[in-house]
């Protein structure tokens, strides 16, 4: 029911209950809740401590009921660029003690949830062991929250089962599972190969996005015209491999039941399959090699223990003004770019040289494809048809009808990547 400032009564909705329930409120998967909102709903005294030991056990600390329609404004009493999807209301849910704090590592979990009519419903299977009877992922023995993975993942002791590969340095028995280097590359062949990876995959024209971003003096930055390899590292980690082995074995086993069609990436292209002295699969599972740009120390961070989901639109994503994060486009999850040119728009300047810059090229199993060609989606929908449903990754084609610059490969699994190599190289402007 919808009431006017007088409380008289403006508009009734009846929500639907999907075809095949039988009824009660349903809500939307959790989404990200931003630091920014709790701010302005706060100073309204709108949170509420959280009292319920079945919700104090998952580590949340406040909510907040959200208005049907809610909208959030900020410094001038201006309408934030991002809102919460919530046009029936819904609840958000805060997980640290101090309401408005702003610290990324402490609002990572902050969520909500919004109810939702009819056929907006995407039931979730819930996992007894990593989920709450509410919805929230529970927290692990570090306090972060689990991602859902479709596939298991390889135990600390199956090293056996898929070792590393032998061109590696890096030699069984190992002291650790989580034994690992970065292995520098001299060889001048192997090196004019990377090289050669760069320029073939560097777009010339319509090559420019919002994500590049703008110079301190408000100016569009511009695209380098070309990129010189500096350095390059292979990055060896067992129980990396291992894990990623085996959710590519079985993603092999699901597409080898049904027709999975071929994925064709730039970077991938011969003679590029085989960098390094292994190839990809690109028959059984659609396995590529793509880009992704960051800084130096996260990079860093990546090959030691693999993407982390929760930080997805913290970085370099697109941020209307003065919010800390962005909403990625295809929803939270690992971004890949078949050219050079995309990944570079977030890459940083490294710490002890600006004009040195940091990519990651990364195994990423693609498996069976969801295409998107259009602006007419829906992220959650998407993730969805990912986690639960025929799905092992996104394309995010922005080439083909819309004539944007590039294409994206997105996966929501971390074990889907293996971050194989790490670049150092130059921008030539």
């Amino acid at each position: 029911m919808y009431f006017d400032s007088n409380r008289s009564v403006l508009q009734v909705n009846t929500l639907l209950a999907p075809e095949g329930n039988e009824g009660g409120l349903q809500f939307s998967k959790p989404k990200r809740w931003k630091s920014e909102w709790t701010s302005y709903l706060a100073k309204k005294g709108r949170f509420q401590e959280i009292t319920i030991k079945d919700l104090t056990e998952t580590g949340a600390t406040h909510f907040c009921w959200l208005r049907p329609g809610e909208s959030i404004y900020g410094k001038d009493d201006w309408q934030m660029h991002s809102q919460p999807e919530v046009s029936h209301g819904g609840f958000a849910y805060l997980f640290h003690s101090n309401v408005l704090s702003t610290d990324q590592t402490e609002c990572r979990r902050d969520c909500y949830f919004g109810i939702v009519s009819g056929d907006q419903y995407i039931p979730v299977p819930v996992d007894d062991s990593r989920t709450s009877q509410y919805g929230f992922e529970s927290a692990n023995q570090d306090g972060l929250s689990r991602e859902r993975s479709r596939t298991a993942s390889v135990s600390d002791n199956d090293i056996q089962t898929y070792p590393a590969p032998g061109h590696w340095t890096l030699k069984v028995p190992l002291t650790s599972f989580n034994e690992s280097r970065l292995w520098e590359i001299r060889d001048a062949a192997s090196l004019k190969k990377f090289q050669d990876l760069v320029s073939f995959t560097h777009k010339f024209g319509n090559n420019w996005t919002r994500d590049r971003g703008k110079t301190p003096d408000g100016k569009y930055k511009p695209v380098p015209k070309a990129y010189t390899v500096e350095r390059v590292w292979r990055n060896e980690h067992p129980r990396l491999w291992a894990r990623y082995s085996g959710t590519r074995a079985a993603i092999v086993e699901e597409c080898s039941s049904s027709i999975m069609k071929p994925l064709t990436v730039e970077s991938c292209k011969a003679p590029f399959i085989d960098l390094d002295g292994l190839a990809v699969d690109r028959a059984s599972c659609n396995e590529c090699r793509l880009f992704h740009g960051s800084s130096q120390t996260a990079c860093g961070a990546i090959c030691k223990g693999n993407f982390q989901l929760e930080y997805a639109g913290l970085g370099a994503t697109w941020k209307a003004t003065g919010d800390s994060s962005g909403t990625p486009l295809y929803g939270f999850g690992a971004y890949f770019a078949e050219h050079f040119t995309k990944a570079d728009e977030y890459a940083k300047p490294t710490q002890l040289d600006p004009n040195l810059y940091c990519i990651l090229v990364c195994r990423v199993i693609a498996g069976r494809v969801r295409s998107v060609e259009t602006n007419d989606f829906n992220p959650q929908q998407l993730q969805a048809e990912v986690l639960d449903g025929p799905f092992h990754s996104v394309l995010g084609d922005r080439v083909s009808i819309l004539n944007k610059p590039f294409r994206e490969v997105v996966v929501y699994n971390k074990h889907q990547v293996y971050p194989e190599y790490l670049v150092e190289y130059r921008r030539c402007m």
